[in-house]
């Protein structure tokens, strides 16, 4: 009997630290490691993922994490992987000087109030070696607040403070064109939507009034997210916002927040807060509807899971555009829902989004709506997708799985213009996970993704409740809440990742990434996030698209290796990480850029001159104090 009670105090208390301190439905960023290791886990059949809108709260992933723990398939490298992480979501209260956090508790009617505060350093230099020398510096101040009102309740408050300092390098080819200096920059390779006066209608065009093109050669491809909110300002005392990239050193801030409520068993959420979010089945940063890459905005969100195969996700929020000469034309909402079946070999999910113009709009509203069909029985007025994934599991092995995005479709003679005429606006991907069994929670995953032209852009609209033509780009601060490629590209990723040691992980990855021109005189309709397809409603004639075929594209293969280590383990609150590697540029061209179909051949002639080959190789360093 003494033995029973011992055994049961030690449960007890057990529980009630659980409960307490992984703050139960506060979310789970969506750049943690621990996302990794449940979707490797998944993979295995070990556990079965709790739906594919993430991020997911804390409780949700300290019960996955356990299950890892517990479970006969993982060694005893994996489980003590998945306590290390199990234990940063689970801190007793008080200081605890490694993690630069306090934690504290009170009773509060018949549950538990909670509260744990952390302060953190986070910094990233990016050097590419080239002539002149590019880089990219960061260092960023995390002060993170988050808790519990009982049981049903959580919170969570996030303040950054950095300075930043980011070069840029124009584009030669544009220098040539004497340029406007005003114009909004744009950066070549860096997804970033224009607005206003900088919008190109996609006919032929001469790049003379195109607005100056950037390169970030101090970074990997497609990698630069901004960490700052609204203008960042530079120490001169100018404040230069989206508009400008804080080339000398400038400052800036990021707000981050949540209040969630979870109820049923936590099979209803509610949630309303500004964060990064990520819909979809193939992991953080593949999505092609809203990818863990987009920038936060705030929104109201609902999931359900009413059964353990059926998931329910829904949110509607509010767009943000922090170029303030552009604040009149970009006031956009934001609406997406999403139903997933999810069995243990087959996994298929629909469901639709739309960016309107803001106003009070009861269907958008509504979480069961259609929103690609519903806007079109209320004008046509917004800028609507529809879209699916479909994923064949077979757990122990990996999983395979198709999706789609489509904004607008076009059929032609036989359906030929689905895949020939610019109407016809969709992206695709199909890729491939499978379990690497000799190294601890590894993974290789390949996947292909293509945008076809003027994807993720929107003709400026005169809708009924404005006085000027409205932008509704698919875009939340000039970046696109899908995936991260320019439109009219296509990508070849192939990625193997561990999380080898408790302390260490490693991944090895390489791009193909394929896009049209977006200024010159093999510039190719559709390929820039400022252009925009008018054709139809101009009564010209839709033009074809002939990937590769119909212009000048750039062919670039990035090959990377990286590797991170945690030094708390050593009695340092210390994280380093590093990537280093090539990125390897050429291009080709056909003979005319006049919108007809011809072969493709390496760059020569006298669009060389606008079309640069080079070898640019790049080291990443992060850090992270506390």
């Amino acid at each position: 009997m003494q033995f029973l009670r011992k055994i049961l105090i030690i449960l007890l208390l057990a529980l009630s630290g659980f409960s307490l301190f992984a703050q139960q439905h506060v979310s789970v960023p969506l750049d943690s490691p621990v996302y990794s290791i449940i979707d490797t886990a998944a993979l295995r059949g070990i556990v079965a993922a709790p739906g594919s809108s993430r991020p997911w709260t804390e409780l949700t992933v300290s019960g996955l994490l356990q299950t890892i723990i517990d479970s006969s398939k993982t060694n005893d490298t994996e489980k003590a992987v998945a306590k290390k992480y199990l234990a940063a979501l689970q801190l007793d209260e008080g200081f605890h000087w490694k993690e630069l956090s306090y934690s504290v508790k009170a009773p509060i009617a018949d549950s538990e109030a909670s509260l744990v505060a952390d302060l953190g350093i986070n910094g990233l230099g990016s050097v590419g070696i080239t002539d002149p020398l590019g880089r990219g510096l960061d260092t960023i101040i995390d002060l993170d607040i988050k808790g519990d009102m009982g049981n049903n309740l959580s919170y969570g408050s996030n303040l950054s403070v950095g300075v930043f300092s980011i070069n840029r390098q124009a584009s030669k080819a544009y220098n040539d064109y004497d340029l406007n200096p005003t114009h909004t920059s744009v950066v070549d390779g860096e997804t970033k939507y224009g607005y206003g006066p900088d919008r190109i209608k996609g006919t032929a065009d001469d790049g003379q009034d195109d607005p100056t093109r950037y390169t970030l050669t101090g970074l990997f491809p497609y990698t630069f997210n901004p960490q700052w909110d609204g203008p960042a300002g530079n120490f001169k005392g100018k404040w230069n916002g989206y508009t400008d990239f804080p080339d000398p050193w400038s400052f800036g801030y990021q707000v981050r927040g949540e209040l969630n409520a979870s109820f049923l068993d936590n099979r209803l959420f509610f949630g309303f807060g500004r964060i990064r979010r990520d819909y979809g089945p193939a992991g953080n940063g593949a999505s092609l509807v809203l990818n863990a890459n987009a920038t936060p905005f705030f929104a109201l969100e609902m999931k359900a899971s009413p059964f353990d195969w059926l998931h329910f996700s829904a949110l509607s929020g509010i767009l943000e555009r922090s170029n303030w000469d552009a604040d009149e034309i970009n006031q956009n909402a934001f609406s997406l829902n999403m139903i997933e079946i999810d069995t243990k070999y087959f996994y298929i999910d629909i469901g639709s989004s739309v960016v309107w113009p803001k106003r009070f709009e009861l269907g958008y509203l509504f979480p069961m709506n259609m929103y690609y069909i519903y806007q079109m029985a209320i004008g046509d007025n917004d800028d609507p997708y529809f879209f699916g994934d479909i994923v064949a599991k077979y757990p122990g092995v990996g999983k395979l799985w198709l999706s789609a995005s489509v904004t607008g479709m076009e059929l032609g003679d036989g359906l030929s213009g689905i895949f020939n005429l610019d109407r016809s606006c969709y992206a695709l991907q199909a890729g491939t996970e499978i379990v690497f069994p000799w190294l601890p929670f590894a993974s290789v995953q390949f996947r292909w993704t293509k945008l076809e032209p003027y994807m993720y852009t929107h003709k400026p609209v005169n809708v009924p409740w404005y006085t000027t033509a409205m932008e509704q780009n698919y875009t939340n601060n000039a970046y696109p809440l899908g995936y991260y490629l320019n439109p009219n590209s296509d990508e070849f990723l192939l990625r193997l990742e561990s999380l080898f040691l408790p302390e260490a992980s490693a991944h090895v990855q390489y791009q193909l990434i394929r896009h049209g021109a977006e200024y010159g005189p093999g510039k190719v309709d559709g390929s820039s996030p400022l252009d925009y397809d008018d054709y139809q409603h101009d009564g010209e004639q839709i033009r074809q698209k002939y990937f590769l075929k119909d212009g000048a594209y750039s062919w670039q293969n990035v090959i990377k290796l990286g590797a991170s280590y945690d030094f708390s383990t050593m009695g340092l609150p210390l994280k380093l990480s590093l990537d280093a590697g090539l990125v390897i540029t050429s291009w080709t061209r056909t003979n005319t850029a006049d919108g007809t179909k011809q072969n493709y051949r390496p760059m020569d002639g006298d669009w060389a001159a606008y079309y640069k080959n080079s070898v640019v190789p790049v080291i990443t360093l992060g850090f992270k104090v506390f």
